[in-house]
């Protein structure tokens, strides 16, 4: 027995799950529409027979016209159990944090995590596109930055979006055709951006979503995956921008991406 789902984000990069016995292989590729599973990876477990004949006929009110293809609100609560309870053959994360950048922009380092068993080798960052492309598909990053106190209106929330290979800071910490991170390694990627609105001091959350449009290594998960960032927090101790080289930088940006 097999179901796939393609609702779990914007690219449609699909989770499946196979089943053979009462053992179960998912592969997630990523949740930005709920946001609740983060990272992406491979998780494998077993499933009682109470459980797996509950799932069996759930499965068998999906269209038959759809295949293997099932409705997220089908499955969600056992595709959420295998994330929260499997074992982690592979697991990718990734951890956000901004501070301000000599050149007057926003230094964007993301700190990339593996904590499975098997390598995963991604295309290098600086050919990402830095843009959303969903026919084409294409790798970007977006951060959101809200303000941790929860009294605080979302007028103040700020985007960082359409960030790309065009705004790498180390291109040199890229591999030739390729970054690869070993099991249990955390390899970082700096990128200066820009973000949509100037931004008020104080401690803010940060989270990004993350698209890579081709993952090569694990061979299961190769191909699209766009997940959720584990969430973090910075603090901003001043407003940004405020130095007269901030000012410039930003208003330069700005004028460039009314």
């Amino acid at each position: 027995m097999e179901f796939v789902v393609r609702e779990y984000n914007v690219y449609d990069a699909p989770t499946s799950v196979l089943f053979e016995g009462d053992s179960y292989q998912m592969i997630l590729r990523g949740d930005t529409r709920d946001d609740e599973m983060k990272g992406v990876g491979i998780f494998t477990g077993h499933i009682s027979t109470d459980v797996l004949s509950e799932l069996r006929g759930k499965l068998k009110q999906a269209p038959q016209d759809e295949g293997r293809f099932v409705s997220k609100s089908l499955v969600d609560k056992y595709v959420k159990r295998f994330f929260r309870e499997g074992q982690r053959l592979c697991k990718l994360d990734a951890k956000i944090d901004v501070i301000p950048s000599r050149n007057g922009g926003l230094l964007v380092t993301i700190k990339f995590i593996n904590s499975g068993n098997e390598r995963i080798v991604f295309e290098n960052p600086a050919t990402w596109e830095g843009e959303s492309n969903r026919i084409l598909g294409s790798s970007n990053i977006a951060v959101l930055g809200k303000p941790a106190s929860s009294n605080q209106s979302e007028d103040v929330y700020f985007l960082i979006d359409d960030v790309g290979g065009a705004q790498l800071a180390n291109p040199g910490a890229s591999d030739a055709g390729s970054f690869l991170i070993n099991p249990g390694q955390v390899r970082s990627i700096e990128f200066v951006a820009f973000p949509d609105k100037p931004i008020k001091r104080g401690e803010y959350i940060i989270a990004a979503n993350i698209s890579i449009k081709r993952i090569m290594e694990p061979a299961l998960l190769s191909g699209v995956v766009e997940f959720a960032s584990l969430s973090s927090h910075v603090n901003f101790s001043r407003d940004y921008p405020s130095t007269p080289e901030e000012i410039k930088a930003f208003n330069a940006y700005l004028k460039a991406h009314p």
